[in-house]
C-alpha cells in the first residue's frame, strides 16, 4: 500500500496493483487544531465501524459518496475523489462556536437546520465562507454550493432518524465533499463522534466534546454509539 496522504486522524492509501483507494482510521484524537493530541487505543476501529454503518444507510438512501465498503476493522475502501477544501456544518441546536457569534441559549433547538460553510485552513481557524468568497477563491460555483447544501440537509434528516432510534440527539455535525472522476459532487471523509455532537436524553455527551472538555470515558462513549447502532436491527450491515 502506498501512502497518498495523512491527516490528523486518518491515512489515505493506494493499492497500485488493484488500483483502489483506502481510508485507514488512526487511534489519534485531537482538539483545538492539534493543541491537544494523544492516542486512544481502539479509536480507529470505533470510528471506522460507526462511519461504515452510517455510510451504508446514507448510500441506501441515495446519497452519492466516495465510500465503497468496509475492508477491515480500521479501513474502508473509497473511490478516487478530489476533495473540496470546505467543511460543511449542519446545526440543529445552538452550541460550540455558534454561541460565540449569536445570542442563543446553549442547546436551544432551531426551528430549522442551519447550514454553514467554512474554508479548511487550520492556521487561520477555518474562516467562514460566504457565496462571494466561494467565487472569489474559486472554490465552487453557485450550482455546486446549492448541491452541497441540499445533500447536507438530506443527510441531516437521515442521521437524525438514525440517532433518534438509538435515543441520541444529533446536535450538529461536520461533513466534507469532493468531486469524482466525472466531476460530480459526492460525500467523502467520515461521519462519527469526531465529526458529530451527540447527546443522550439527559444531555450526556457521546462525542469528541468529552475530550475537548477533559472528561473521562471518551472511548467508552464512542463504543456505546457503535454498540447501539449495531443493535438497531434496521442498521445492521
Amino acid at each position: 500500500m502506498k501512502l497518498v496522504a495523512e491527516g490528523k486522524t486518518k491515512k489515505v492509501l493506494f493499492d497500485e496493483g488493484a488500483r483502489k483507494y483506502f481510508l485507514e482510521f488512526k487511534d489519534d484524537i485531537t482538539a483545538f487544531n492539534m493543541v491537544k493530541h494523544e492516542k486512544m487505543k481502539g479509536k480507529g476501529e470505533l470510528n471506522c465501524g460507526i462511519t461504515a454503518i452510517l455510510f451504508e444507510v446514507l448510500k441506501k438512501n441515495g446519497i452519492p459518496m466516495a465510500y465503497v465498503k468496509k475492508i477491515d476493522e480500521k479501513t474502508i475502501e473509497v473511490r478516487d475523489v478530489k476533495m473540496i477544501p470546505v467543511e460543511v456544518v449542519v446545526r440543529n441546536r445552538a452550541y460550540g462556536s455558534f454561541l460565540k457569534r449569536f445570542n442563543f441559549k446553549e442547546g436551544e433547538e432551531f426551528k430549522k437546520p442551519l447550514v454553514e460553510f467554512f474554508f479548511k485552513d487550520d492556521e487561520k481557524n477555518d474562516p467562514q465562507l460566504t457565496r462571494e468568497l466561494f467565487e472569489f477563491l474559486d472554490i465552487a460555483n453557485e450550482i455546486e454550493i446549492k448541491k452541497m447544501k441540499a445533500y447536507a440537509l438530506k443527510i441531516n434528516e437521515i442521521l437524525k432518524e438514525i440517532f433518534k432510534k438509538i435515543d441520541i440527539v444529533l446536535v450538529d455535525f461536520k461533513i466534507e465533499f469532493g468531486k469524482n472522476n466525472d466531476n460530480n459532487i459526492i460525500l467523502a471523509d467520515e461521519i462519527d463522534p469526531d465529526s458529530c455532537r451527540l447527546w443522550g436524553k439527559n444531555g450526556e455527551m457521546y462525542d469528541k466534546e468529552r475530550y475537548r472538555k477533559g472528561l473521562d470515558g471518551v472511548m467508552e462513549h464512542y463504543n456505546e454509539i457503535l454498540n447501539r447502532l449495531k443493535k438497531s436491527a434496521r442498521l445492521t450491515i
